[in-house]
């Protein structure tokens, strides 16, 4: 089998795409090609690889430079690769869902947010031409009804020709919409996990919240002041509602200094946890916790923190919120 990739490029030299016990042979129905060059190196597992334009870059190549198109392409086909992890957490084997299948590569976007029509109709056509058997296109698409969208319309002559068109339902829009629906594709949502990555919260009257969080940090039997963004703003200017969300620069230095912040659900046009993150880095605080304050939103992400942080669920966001107000 061959799962084209429609997508942001390949890291071939990850381990998820090692060739090793995979035929020497590539499949007589492959007709396409691999951009090769000193920097860039086709294998038995990633077969093919294309790139189309981008202006500006002196030397284009189907590498990956944002991730995403790696990501999707292990999933799909990514070979067993042992002792994966994430900062010594949730250890183990990681493989794709065919682990066996040929990936074909198509670059089509060179950021999260430049995927241009013209690249995407291309990379149809070529994955199309060159005989893959499934076509992989996990990326967000608002763009217009079927008839004048490229997805949906590269996706419809890929299905004519008998090719397995699968899509992302996308992550979580704000309105729950669901997209690449287009009636001839496989639209498929995220799926969730059974294993929890706990991060426990530690009050001083003895209470423990269960948080989750990618983060191995460990402040010991340490208390440090808690404190809630949204009662130490840095100007009176601030949004309450910046100031409550802790974002970069909506905080007072001195009064978030050697504390644990306290910082009610982000929204979702804001700053990125990374941002986040590195804004309470910059004012000094020991570490932060993010309360999911939305009702009846009990299920977490484990959110990847670089420095003592985790999420809790509403129920705990609402009883660290009273302890605040109550103690000191």
């Amino acid at each position: 089998m061959i799962i084209g990739v429609l997508d942001s490029g390949v890291w071939p030299e990850s381990a998820s795409f090692s060739d090793a016990g995979l035929p020497a042979s590539l499949p007589a129905k492959w007709r396409g090609s691999c951009a090769s060059s000193a920097s860039f190196q086709c294998n038995r597992k990633v077969i093919g690889a294309r790139y189309y334009g981008k202006s500006g870059i002196a030397a284009p190549t189907p590498r990956d430079t944002t991730g995403h198109g790696s990501h999707v392409s292990s999933i799909a086909a990514g070979a067993p690769v042992a002792g994966v992890n994430e900062l010594g957490l949730a250890r183990g084997i990681a493989k794709g869902v065919a682990p066996q299948a040929r990936i074909a590569v198509y670059k089509i976007c060179w950021d999260e947010r430049t995927c241009s029509a013209a690249n995407v109709l291309k990379g149809w056509d070529d994955a199309i031409g060159d005989g893959v058997d499934v076509i992989n296109f996990s990326v967000g698409n608002r763009k217009g009804s079927y008839w004048s969208d490229v997805a949906s319309i590269g996706g419809f002559h890929a299905t004519q020709r008998g090719i397995v068109v699968v899509a992302a339902a996308m992550n979580g829009d704000a309105g729950c919409v669901v997209q690449n629906t287009a009636p001839w594709v496989m639209t498929v949502a995220a799926s969730t996990t059974d294993r929890r990555l706990p991060c426990n919260v530690v009050l001083g009257d003895g209470s423990v919240y269960q948080g989750s969080s990618l983060a191995n940090f460990d402040l010991g039997n340490t208390f440090y002041p808690l404190v809630y963004g949204g009662d130490i703003p840095a100007k009176p200017t601030t949004s309450p509602a910046s100031a409550a969300g802790c974002s970069p620069g909506a905080l007072d230095p001195a009064k978030a200094r050697g504390k644990i912040i306290f910082c009610g659900a982000p929204e979702p046009s804001s700053d990125p946890i990374k941002y986040v993150t590195d804004g309470m880095k910059a004012i000094g605080a020991i570490g932060f916790i993010v309360g999911n304050n939305a009702v009846g939103k009990e299920r977490l992400l484990s959110l990847r923190f670089t420095m003592p942080a985790t999420q809790v669920g509403n129920k705990a966001a609402n009883s660290i919120s009273s302890y605040i107000k109550s103690s000191r």
